[in-house]
């Protein structure tokens, strides 16, 4: 648990840096929207990731490996929009693409997953860490 929150908080910290930079007013109050409803979500995207349900793709996004139901797919379609929207304001900010961002912080999200979690490594294949 302490690595998934770990990663959660990883990823507010993120939201909180980009915040804090110059973006333009619209565009950090969307996304301390997005931190709040990440935040709101953190506790189930875990217990989908715990069930081996879902893993985290080399892209840095959420992946449903197994059968889901139709709530829980429509919360990693929600999660994962979030994340893409952080990672475009990222890139937007850092230069770069927002894919490229995402497969940034997939590699961190591997490193710091807890034990059990499904990853997807570089060249697509999935293992549980």
């Amino acid at each position: 648990m302490n690595r998934i929150h770990h990663l959660g908080m990883t990823l507010v910290v993120v939201l909180c840096a980009l915040l804090a930079g110059s973006l333009p007013v619209r565009a950090a109050n969307e996304l301390e929207t997005v931190k709040q409803r990440m935040e709101l979500r953190l506790t189930d995207v875990i217990e989908l990731k715990r069930t081996g349900r879902v893993g985290e793709s080399n892209k840095g996004l959420l992946q449903i490996l197994d059968p889901v139901s139709i709530a829980e797919r429509r919360m990693i379609d929600e999660e994962n929009r979030d994340r893409t929207t952080v990672y475009t304001a990222i890139a937007r900010k850092a230069g770069g693409s927002s894919e490229d961002a995402g497969a940034r912080r997939a590699k961190h999200i591997a490193a710091s997953a807890e034990r059990g979690t499904r990853i997807q490594i570089a060249d697509g294949r999935w293992v549980t860490k």
